[in-house]
């Protein structure tokens, strides 16, 4: 956050992709339906005008899927002068960006965007059915992160395809952009999900344990690796990008310094005790 007031907003809902990993596509069919720029910037004009609110998060799947759409709530944001900042921590489908965007959006005030990348192996992505161009994505985040943006990206090891030396790239492939905080997530089999449907066929799942999955620990395995292995890669990961001294000092006690508040540093100390021990709390 770069303020304490922050306020979450939505501004459209569906995804008209179908990655295999995701259960958005069936929730809502692959259809996608849009709020108009005015509304929303009338409501962050309103929240911000009575409450204080400086900061807005946008939830959206994917914000910036129809051009027009974020193009018009940043213009808007400029012609009424608001004086905000907003980020986008629920991911951005990266190759939707270009240069001239991302000068617009960090004109209006987008300061933070979390890129979901998954992988950095062709082969996996396209058998998980996730369709993008990843010499884009490493290109729009030097581009964001020359104009000052700060960034964060999604990866989830154990998809469909998977190996040790894909995720052990991935793992080194994001050491070399500048990444300001990342998340490895384990593949987790979404009810909804394509992945789910192959993991659950032919299981008799009355009275199943639920809390067996999450993203961080999880005693089921949806992919081709073991359980055990991804946990010990996923402990790898945060290891090998957090307890980096250079990274520590200026992700940690840079950004708290700048922003003034503690929170900046308890995302960053989360992290790091996850590089250590293997675990999030």
């Amino acid at each position: 956050m770069k303020y304490k007031r922050v306020a979450p907003l939505i501004s459209s809902r569906g995804c008209p992709y179908a990655c295999d990993y995701c259960a958005s596509c069936n929730f809502w069919g692959q259809r996608i339906r849009f709020r108009s720029p005015a509304r929303i910037v009338d409501e962050m004009e309103y929240l911000s005008k009575n409450y204080g609110i400086r900061e807005f998060h946008f939830w959206d799947d994917n914000l910036t899927v129809r051009r027009a759409h974020v193009e018009g709530i940043c213009k808007e944001v400029l012609r009424r002068r608001l004086d905000i900042a907003m980020a986008m921590p629920n991911g951005v489908r990266v190759d939707t960006l270009d240069e001239d965007l991302l000068k617009l959006m960090k004109r209006a005030g987008f300061y933070f965007l979390i890129f979901a990348v998954e992988s950095w192996s062709k082969r996996v992505l396209e058998a998980n059915n996730k369709k993008t161009n990843l010499v884009k994505i490493a290109k729009n985040v030097i581009i964001a992160k020359r104009l000052g943006m700060e960034l964060g990206c999604f990866f989830i090891f154990g998809l469909q395809g998977e190996t040790i030396e894909s995720m052990q790239r991935t793992i080194r492939f994001t050491k070399s952009l500048p990444f300001d905080q990342v998340s490895f997530f384990m593949l987790k089999p979404l009810p909804g999900a394509a992945i789910f449907d192959a993991w659950s066929k032919g299981m008799d799942l009355k009275g199943f344990d639920w809390n067996a999955i999450n993203y961080f620990n999880t005693r089921v395995s949806a992919g081709p690796i073991p359980t055990a292995q991804l946990e010990r890669i996923q402990h790898a990961a945060y290891h090998s990008f957090y307890l980096r001294f250079p990274f520590f000092i200026k992700a940690a006690l840079y950004r708290f310094v700048k922003r003034g508040h503690l929170f900046q540093l308890k995302i960053i100390l989360q992290k790091v005790i996850h590089a250590i021990f293997g675990f999030e709390r």
